[in-house]
């Protein structure tokens, strides 16, 4: 009975994190192995097993940590998904085809549309596969010029003798 009401008032009571158990953190969320935060702290492995185990001021410290760096990861995946979105922006509106493509099949693979019937998924499929083909007649009408033969636009040679 006494050794149980020991345990439970150092249960109450924060248990403080020693040096070694800041190093092996550091060192795990560097990327570290349990076993290199292990030497890296002077321990052995089956010691940081059971600091996180049983070690509750060790897990509160490092599932902190891990919420700090998720939340840093989160905050800096949105400032690239802004910038992301500001280039296929830049891209469909400097008439890249293929940037407009993939907007739009992106577009009709994942956003429920509420609109009308010209929003809807099975539109913009059909809107992608049109300019899917306008790439392939654009990419036709590129290697015609190259080789200066278009049955569109005529022979270029033709049209500079003029």
């Amino acid at each position: 009975m006494i050794a149980k009401s020991r345990a439970l008032a150092r249960r109450d009571r924060p248990a403080a994190i020693t040096p070694q158990m800041e190093l092996a953190i550091d060192r795990l969320m560097a990327g570290d192995t349990v076993i290199a935060a292990a030497a890296a702290a002077g321990v052995d492995r089956t010691t940081i097993h059971r600091w996180r185990r049983e070690h509750w001021g060790f897990q509160a410290e490092l599932n902190r940590r891990r919420r700090d760096l998720h939340e840093q990861l989160y905050h800096r995946l949105v400032g690239l998904a802004e910038r992301a979105v500001d280039n296929v922006a830049n891209a469909v509106n400097h008439g890249d085809l293929k940037a407009s493509r993939w907007l739009l099949d992106r577009l009709a693979r994942t956003i429920e549309f509420p609109g009308p019937e010209s929003e809807n998924p099975e539109y913009l499929r059909l809107m992608a596969d049109k300019v899917d083909a306008d790439m392939r007649e654009c990419e036709l009408l590129n290697e015609f010029k190259l080789f200066g033969d278009s049955p569109i636009l005529g022979n270029e040679r033709e049209r500079e003798e003029e």
